[in-house]
């Protein structure tokens, strides 16, 4: 289904609804879609865009979307259609995603795929279409997550506790990034 707004649409929330149409809990699929797009692989390196969909698929790998999905829906065919929105997002079909610094979205990835009776509007129509209007919270977050100097094993280490605290107190992230804007008042008060 493709529309005259699905240019403005962002990917996260192209994913949440294929997410929510194959079961998943609007809490559990905004979870999915932070985690998978928070990978410091996107947000703290700049990649290349072609590589965007294997890391991407690697790190969704990691959210264990799978046990959140109906029973009768293929994992497989799910994270298929991720990926492929993901692509449709790198070609300037959606915004974003959001994650992804500037110097990654402004590398080209591959032609859009058109519809019939749709015109090719070539090559440099499409720079910089895949430019999300970043929300505040990813903004900070992917701002501070680049001024860490920590390495990779210690922000997972970091992660694992924190993945533990809101499992111990059953909180969404949304509420870990209201209590770091609370540390972040508090310091510099």
């Amino acid at each position: 289904m493709t529309t005259q707004n699905d240019h403005d649409r962002s990917l996260e929330d192209v994913w949440r609804d294929i997410l929510a149409r194959n079961g998943v809990s609007e809490a559990q699929a905004d979870d999915t879609v932070t985690l998978t797009f928070g990978t410091p692989a996107l947000t703290r390196d700049i990649p290349d865009i072609e590589d965007v969909p294997d890391i991407v698929r690697e790190s969704l790998e990691n959210t264990e979307f799978e046990a959140h999905i109906d029973d009768d829906a293929d994992p497989g065919s799910v994270e298929d259609q991720l990926v492929s929105a993901l692509e449709d997002a790198l070609r300037g079909k959606h915004s974003g995603p959001a994650a992804l610094p500037d110097a990654t979205l402004d590398q080209p990835y591959g032609r859009v795929a058109l519809t019939p009776g749709e015109k090719d509007a070539g090559p440099a129509a499409s720079s910089g279409v895949a430019r999300p209007d970043r929300a505040p919270a990813y903004k900070s977050a992917a701002a501070r997550a680049a001024e860490s100097s920590l390495d990779d094993d210690d922000i997972a280490a970091i992660a694992s506790v924190l993945d533990d605290v809101m499992t111990e107190h059953d909180l969404e992230t949304a509420d870990l990034y209201a209590a770091l804007e609370v540390l972040e008042e508090d310091r510099t008060e």
